[in-house]
């Protein structure tokens, strides 16, 4: 029997991003996660189509380890959207059926989060998850998860 992934990803609205929402459903957990590269930010799912559906009416996500927060991601499907946002974005590009959990809106060049090696001036507007981004990370390399 496969284990079952501690990652728990629960939808949210905009505006309950900052606290948490016991109306909150659960969009996906670590066993839809078939991969995650993070150098290319792609996170591959075991049926991206059809979490692509799943997602379709989603504005924002909330990630979890059991019942502890880590971050949120605002949800967008498509390419044409020109709001610049301050914080991690799971971005669906239509047209090569992929994914990528990046950390701003898609019109701006890739520019990976967290990268060390860079300094960004939006940083100050977003709060610090790097410790929660590598449990995030640790978690997906212990399930065999992680590109």
């Amino acid at each position: 029997m496969a284990s079952s992934s501690g990652i728990i990803v629960r939808t949210s609205k905009v505006e309950n991003l900052s606290s948490s929402n016991s109306r909150e459903s659960v969009a996906f957990t670590g066993n839809d996660i078939l991969w995650f590269n993070e150098t290319t930010r792609e996170i591959r799912f075991n049926n991206n189509l059809s979490m692509k559906t799943t997602l379709s009416n989603v504005e924002a996500l909330r990630f979890y380890i059991d019942d502890e927060y880590l971050f949120s991601a605002f949800v967008y499907m498509n390419s044409s959207f020109s709001q610049k946002d301050n914080s991690l974005i799971l971005f669906y590009n239509a047209t090569e059926n992929k994914f990528f959990l990046l950390k701003s809106d898609p019109s701006t060049p890739v520019e990976l989060y967290p990268n060390e090696n860079q300094t960004d001036p939006t940083d100050g507007n977003r709060p610090d998850i790097t410790s929660k981004w590598e449990k995030f990370v640790d978690l997906l390399k212990k399930e065999g998860k992680y590109k």
